[in-house]
């Protein structure tokens, strides 16, 4: 399909999806709205007086900084990664 779409097709296709967005950006609004209003629904207005966002249920996908002093990412998930095969591979598992 894509091969054959032509330039104007493809603006036209721009042009819709401003008017009526859709994938995975407007997939994670739309169940961040849904989080968002059985979290307020369900709050302790006492303990949280404060009612919840949609922001605090977006994902969030910052790149992340390396500090001075820390390992490497691709070495901080290597860690991860062989952690969690040694929980999977726990005899009696």
């Amino acid at each position: 399909m894509l091969r054959s779409l032509t330039h104007d097709q493809f603006l036209g296709w721009l042009d819709y999806a401003e008017l009526e967005p859709f994938g995975e950006l407007r997939d994670d609004y739309r169940m961040a709205n849904i989080m968002q209003l059985l979290a307020n629904i369900n709050r302790d207005t006492k303990t949280r007086p404060q009612p919840f966002t949609i922001s605090d249920f977006l994902f969030q996908f910052e790149k992340e900084e390396d500090k001075p002093g820390d390992a490497p990412k691709w070495q901080r998930m290597l860690d991860t990664a062989r952690t969690w095969a040694a929980v999977y591979n726990e005899p009696g598992r």
